[in-house]
């Protein structure tokens, strides 16, 4: 079902690969299954951007400049990450094998609903870059006589 909420077009065929082995290294399906169009913000990024997260999480409590579709959007990826956050973390036993937490029905209510919730994220682009949702931390400044390079480069953070 996860996958099928990450647009995964052939979740059957993307577990049979898996389960043989012949899909993807580690890092590649972290990156299928984490990086959805419908869970990412355009904007500065890198070096260009004060607060990023690098390749963590990177919620969007105070937002700023977006839509109330868009806003509703976010916080039901937020909502989507708390819930798989909490399933995706193993405990190591001691005899190096890994233990599934074990949720409360409470959970599972939860993770049902965000479940249902998330189904309409499918598919979903990416929030187009706007302007008022980062606030400017250093301006930039392009060289005078090569206009295609920073003098000073700019730096943006999210707006608060």
């Amino acid at each position: 079902m996860f996958l099928q909420i990450v647009s995964d077009p052939n979740p059957r065929g993307t577990v049979a690969q898996m389960r043989a082995g012949r899909l993807l290294t580690r890092d590649e399906v972290h990156s299928r299954l984490t990086w959805q169009g419908w869970n990412i913000v355009e904007g500065p990024g890198g070096e260009f951007r004060s607060d990023d997260p690098d390749d963590n999480y990177d919620g969007w409590s105070t937002i700023k400049g977006v839509s109330a579709n868009q806003r509703k959007r976010l916080q039901s990826v937020n909502s989507l990450y708390s819930v798989m956050s909490r399933l995706a973390r193993n405990t190591k036993k001691t005899d190096g094998s890994f233990e599934t937490p074990i949720i409360s029905v409470s959970e599972a209510r939860a993770l049902e609903i965000v479940f249902l919730a998330e189904m309409s994220l499918r598919g979903g682009r990416p929030i187009s870059y706007t302007e008022n949702m980062w606030e400017v931390v250093r301006a930039g400044k392009v060289m005078k006589h090569f206009p295609n390079r920073w003098e000073v480069e700019p730096i943006w953070k999210k707006a608060s």
